[in-house]
Formats: structure tokens, sequence, C-alpha cells
């Protein structure tokens, strides 16, 4: 889903290393389910080393996007002030559609006698959403969630949004209005407390794949990345 963006990023210059999460694409582990958070934020800190390993030279970025948002969001509160900045897209800050009570509850009741216990999450998403990855390989794509991966994110956005002040790294927070998954106004509420590190663009029109969407997002976060390094370049 990201060689098109990986593409735009080239064209301006821009190197990009990826992983797949655990539990995802191909990814060894049970599809949608981590052993515990922790785990997801050292496997992005094992990245970054082998991208300082093979570019030294080269200042060092964090992209996400919904979970992967969610993710590098935490790593840069938690780890990351030695960055150069970050980006995510739709980043799963909290959910459009929280969930009830009940959901919660049973969820936190379970999870210590069963975290792998996994759901889809299809009856969560519009049709647009269904659509978009109807063509996508199935083998390398899924729509499953467990009970750990859910409700250990579902903390984490909230512990990131309570201590968004935490935030060194200069930030750029792109969502679609309409996103039918995650928060855009959790994610405005993100970056007020964040304060001037932080930059959050709501986009009018637009959904949860944003970078998907329309190829001038894509060329906005590569102009946002461009600009960025030459301010590195000036000691800024």
């Amino acid at each position: 889903r990201y060689v098109a963006m990986a593409e735009i990023l080239e064209e301006r210059g821009i190197a990009l290393m990826a992983l797949d999460s655990r539990g995802h694409g191909r990814s060894e582990g049970k599809r949608g389910h981590t052993p515990s958070y922790d785990v997801l934020l050292s496997d992005i800190g094992l990245l970054i080393r082998l991208v300082e390993a093979r570019h030294p030279e080269l200042p060092v970025f964090l992209y996400g996007h919904s979970l992967g948002g969610n993710l590098v969001i935490n790593y840069a509160l938690r780890r990351g002030a030695h960055l150069a900045g970050m980006v995510a897209t739709g980043p799963w800050l909290g959910l459009t559609k929280e969930l009830s009570w009940k959901r919660a509850f049973f969820g936190r009741l379970v999870e210590p006698f069963w975290p792998s216990l996994t759901f889809s999450t299809m009856s969560d998403r519009d049709d647009e959403e269904r659509e978009a990855r109807a063509d996508l390989d199935p083998d390398l794509f899924h729509d499953f969630i467990s009970l750990r991966m859910l409700l250990s994110a579902r903390r984490a956005g909230r512990w990131a949004v309570k201590h968004a002040d935490r935030l060194r790294i200069r930030t750029l927070l792109i969502h679609g209005e309409l996103d039918p998954v995650t928060s855009p106004e959790i994610t405005r509420q993100f970056g007020e407390r964040a304060g001037e590190l932080c930059t959050v663009e709501i986009l009018s029109g637009m959904y949860h794949n944003v970078h998907e969407e329309d190829d001038q997002v894509v060329r906005r976060i590569a102009d946002w990345l461009i600009y960025r390094v030459a301010e590195l370049g000036n000691g800024t």
C-alpha cells in the first residue's frame, strides 16, 4: 500500500526504509496480535538503528499511518528525542467510534487470560474503506486485531494525548476530516497540547487513508521533510 508513496518520496530525494509490524504483512506472529506494546516500540528502535548504520550521515524521521501513527508518536514521546522529526497520517490516538463501556470492560476482564483473542474489525469500517481494501493481497493484508493489540493501542493513544507536552521533535500530523476509523478531533487535541513543535492539518472531504486518496498529501509530506532538513542544515 505504500509503493506509490515511496516512489513520490524517492523522486524528491528522500530515502525510505520500512518494516511490517509483528502480525502484519510478511512479519511473523499471529495476525493482528503482539506480545506487548513495548515489543512494537522496540522493533521500531531496531529499524532506526539499522537506518543509522546504513546511512549515518542522514537525518532520520519516523512516519506511520493509523496504528503506525500511534506507534511512532508513542516512540517519539518515550524514546525518540534524538530523531530529526516525525510524520503521521490518520494516527490512532482515539477511534471515531469508541468502544462501548461494556466492550471495554469485557476486554479488560478477558485480556489477562486470553490476550490473543482475535476478531475482525471490518464491522467497524464503512463501505468506502471496505471497497478500498477489496483488491489487496489477502496473504499480506488482513482485518484482524487481538485484544492485546486493541487495548494496548487504546491505552497508548490516550497516554500520548495526555503527555503530548513531552514532544521534543518537529512533527507533522495529517488527518482526514471525515475519517470513519480514527478520530481527527483527538489528533487536533494532541497538537494543541504538544504546542509549536507540532503541526496538525485536518483535510476537508478526506477519509482515513489520506496518503492514498490524493498524491498531494504525499507531496506535502515530502515538502515538509525537505524544509525540515534545510532547517537542520541551518542549525535550527
